[in-house]
C-alpha cells in the first residue's frame, strides 16, 4: 500500500470519530508539518557555530551534548526554497494532501476550523531533492493559518535554516565533532572534540 494511501485512510478514520466534536476537544494529532519521521534534516554552519540548528532549535528539550556531522551536498540537488509564506503556500497547492482530522484539533487554537492541507511528501520528492526553509522563511512562516484555495495550512515543527533531504544527495565530508553547552543558551554551545 501506497504512504500516501495510508495517510488519506488515517485522516479519514480520524475525521469520521471526531468531527461530531468542536474543534480543540477531540484527540489531538502531530504538531509538525515535516516530511515522515526518520527523514535526515541538516542545518548550515554559521560562524564558529557547527550548526544553526544548534542555536536555532524551536522546540528544544535543553539538551547539552550534540554531535554534528559535516556533509556535502551534491550540485546537482534539486532544493525547494521555502523563503516565506507565499512559497510554503506554493508547496501545498502544488503537492496537496487533506491533513484535516490530523490537525483541526491539534491546530483549533489559530481560529480555524475547515479543511488543512499539507505537502504530499512522496509527491514533492519526485520533483524536489530537498525542501529548506531559510531563516527568514521561518520567521514568517511558522505558526501561521495559510490559504491555501479555500483550505489552510500551518509550517510547524520546523527549525530555522533547516533543510528535509527527501533523496539520497548527502555524503559524509570529515569527522563528526562533539559539542556542550554549559549554560544552556542558544549561543553557549561549544566544540569538544573530534569524533572518530
Amino acid at each position: 500500500m501506497r504512504r500516501a494511501d495510508v495517510e488519506a485512510g488515517d485522516d479519514k478514520r480520524r475525521m469520521g470519530r471526531y468531527r461530531h466534536l468542536a474543534a480543540g476537544t477531540g484527540a489531538s494529532g502531530a504538531w509538525w508539518s515535516c516530511p515522515f519521521p526518520g527523514t535526515i534534516s541538516t542545518t548550515r554552519c554559521l560562524g564558529s557555530l557547527g550548526a544553526i540548528h544548534l542555536a536555532g532549535q524551536e522546540d528544544g528539550f535543553g539538551d547539552a551534548d550534540a554531535v554534528v556531522w559535516p556533509l556535502t551536498v551534491a550540485g546537482t540537488a534539486r532544493i525547494f526554497e521555502a523563503d516565506g509564506p507565499g512559497a510554503w503556500q506554493h508547496l501545498v497547492a502544488a503537492y496537496p494532501r487533506t491533513a484535516t482530522a490530523t490537525y483541526r484539533h491539534t491546530w483549533a487554537w489559530t481560529g480555524w476550523d475547515g479543511e488543512w492541507l499539507l505537502p504530499r511528501w512522496p509527491a514533492v520528492a519526485r520533483d524536489w531533492d530537498g525542501v529548506h526553509l531559510t531563516v527568514a522563511g521561518y520567521l514568517a512562516t511558522a505558526g501561521r493559518a495559510l490559504p491555501v484555495g479555500t483550505a489552510r495550512t500551518l509550517l510547524g515543527g520546523w527549525n530555522p535554516d533547516q533543510t528535509y533531504w527527501l533523496a539520497d544527495v548527502i555524503t559524509p565530508d570529515g569527522q563528526a565533532r562533539a559539542w556542550h553547552n554549559d549554560d544552556r543558551s542558544p549561543l553557549g554551545w561549544k566544540e569538544r572534540k573530534t569524533i572518530s
